[in-house]
């Protein structure tokens, strides 16, 4: 069975908002996901389970978790049907944002 991809579609500041917010960023992946996931219609017990994950991990995921692990953003990428180029490159963006935030 062959599923077409989208695009992830995440909403960038808006000019009127903070664009040096760091919540933003750090949240960017997590609302990403979970438009994707309501777009879907899916609940984030059947998108944690297509993805392989806990739906506690799926929760924490929507709350601004960034996984390390490559198996587990492909998994989630293609539950949520998107590019994993893009959604592996976003991930990449946030995690190093929260990094720097650390710092």
């Amino acid at each position: 069975m062959s599923m077409s991809k989208t695009s992830l579609t995440t909403p960038f500041p808006s000019a009127d908002s903070q664009e040096g917010d760091p919540s933003w960023w750090d949240l960017a992946l997590a609302h990403a996901t979970r438009r994707r996931r309501e777009q879907l219609g899916l609940t984030i017990e059947a998108a944690a389970e297509l993805a392989g994950l806990q739906s506690s991990e799926w929760v924490s995921l929507e709350a601004g978790w960034v996984p390390w692990e490559e198996d587990t953003l492909h998994a989630i990428a293609s539950t949520l049907q998107v590019c994993r180029g893009e959604y592996f490159g976003l991930a990449a963006i946030v995690r190093i944002h929260q990094e720097y935030q650390e710092s």
